[in-house]
């Protein structure tokens, strides 16, 4: 009775997680990723040999589906922490279809092409949900579908960058879709979305009903563009709801998005629609730089017979003029003076400003977000957006913030050195007898 009862309390233990290793670039064969995948077990870490570090594995079979079984896996890193390993979906097929749960860190995911299907980098194709760390998603697409990288229910985006994604012009996401009827929270953080296209939402789409949250923290959108030229627009996002849709951006930047229809929002269009019920779109800005070149309309509501609303939680800097971004501490009409998108340090590109910029320690001092997009640290009086002009010991031609210990350290150094120069010389003078 024993043995039966310690039989069956070993049964079950729960099995620890395996780490599958690829051990070459190749499409298909042992040791290849697609291997990899067929052969793990839910809960399984799939990692890469360090050999592989700055290679590509091109697909030539067709997509690699995960099936039924919630997996990791995780790429490599080049010496400045950025992903140094791509997968190319050949611009022939989907990179990953996921049907669990999926953790995708440390890799670059180029040419996935979906066709008319949805996701052009990953989908989400069951009740699961997908995160994304220090990835990059470059010139994905679809041809007849949403979503040009990434489709489906994504709870996590954590210093990614979206290139050059896209979907035809009738079409919505051109790089991420958030997709479902479940109640869900996102978080965005220090992510950058450049240059994707699609008809509505050219970085972000949101659709389905539910309630959802999407966090967007320290986080920049440049470039993006709306095609559509019958409905809808939303340049970096569009929210198109039969739920309850809140999206939030902290210390973020936006600059350049467009809209194709120039009043349906080259920045931001939500639309909530009762068609089963009471639905809310809102859209709200707290420590945020919002500009584009035109004057066009940057904010519109959709008009789906919900709410749509957009809220000002104070400290924006805003090249246009919206009627609802009132906070004492919002600058309106008024340019932030932007560099153009750089590598400015950390693992995604980012708009600088300097101290002569009106964003320049306009953010809120109350807030909770400590770093900047590139996790340098923010001051006691922190910019607006998603850069954070640093101290600097040169005084001048940086920008730097108004520090005097740090710009007159070097001189008081210098002093000190030079008055112990003196005494030692005085000391050690040989003296005459």
């Amino acid at each position: 009775m024993r043995l039966i009862i310690l039989i069956a309390a070993i049964v079950a233990l729960p099995l620890s997680a395996a780490t599958v290793t690829v051990t070459n670039l190749n499409d298909a064969g042992a040791g290849s990723l697609r291997d990899a995948v067929s052969s793990a077990s839910t809960g399984d870490d799939i990692v890469f040999d360090s050999s592989l570090g700055g290679g590509t594995v091109t697909l030539t079979t067709g997509e690699i589906a995960t099936g039924a079984k919630a997996l990791t896996i995780t790429g490599l890193t080049d010496a400045g922490g950025k992903p140094n390993l791509t997968i190319s979906g050949n611009d022939a097929s989907r990179i990953l279809d996921a049907g669990d749960n999926l953790s995708v860190s440390n890799l670059r995911f180029m040419d996935g092409n979906a066709g008319l299907s949805r996701g052009g980098a990953i989908r989400n194709n069951g009740p699961s949900s997908i995160s994304c760390n220090n990835c990059v998603f470059e010139s994905n697409r679809t041809t007849g579908d949403q979503s040009g990288a990434l489709d489906g229910d994504i709870s996590n985006l954590t210093d990614c960058s979206f290139i050059s994604n896209s979907t035809p012009m009738n079409w919505a996401g051109g790089a991420v879709s958030l997709i479902g009827s479940a109640s869900s929270t996102t978080t965005i953080l220090r992510c950058t979305f450049s240059g994707n296209s699609s008809g509505r939402g050219g970085a972000i789409y949101v659709e389905g009903s539910g309630t959802r949250t999407i966090n967007i923290t320290n986080s920049t959108f440049s470039g993006n563009q709306a095609m559509a030229t019958a409905s809808g627009g939303g340049g970096a996002i569009a929210v198109d709801t039969d739920g309850t849709v809140t999206v939030n951006a902290t210390h973020s930047t936006f600059s350049g998005n467009t809209s194709a229809l120039t009043t349906d929002g080259q920045c931001v269009w939500l639309r909530a629609n009762n068609s089963i019920g009471p639905a809310t779109a809102q859209f709200m800005a707290a420590s945020s730089i919002f500009t584009d070149s035109s004057v066009d309309v940057m904010f519109a509501p959709g008009g789906g017979g919900g709410t749509e609303i957009f809220t000002s939680a104070d400290f924006n800097v805003c090249s246009d003029a919206p009627a609802w971004m009132t906070g004492a501490a919002d600058q309106t009409t008024t340019d932030p003076l932007l560099a153009a998108l750089a590598d400015n340090g950390g693992l995604t590109q980012t708009h600088a400003i300097t101290a002569s910029s009106p964003a320049y320690n306009a953010g809120n001092p109350a807030g909770s977000v400590t770093t900047d997009q590139r996790t340098l640290n923010r001051d006691a009086t922190p910019d607006a957006g998603s850069f954070e002009v640093q101290p600097t010991s040169s005084g001048g031609g940086g920008g730097g913030d108004d520090d005097e210990s740090c710009s007159t350290g070097g001189h008081q150094t210098w002093l000190w050195l030079m008055i112990l120069g003196l005494v030692a010389a005085a000391v050690l003078r040989p003296r005459r007898i």
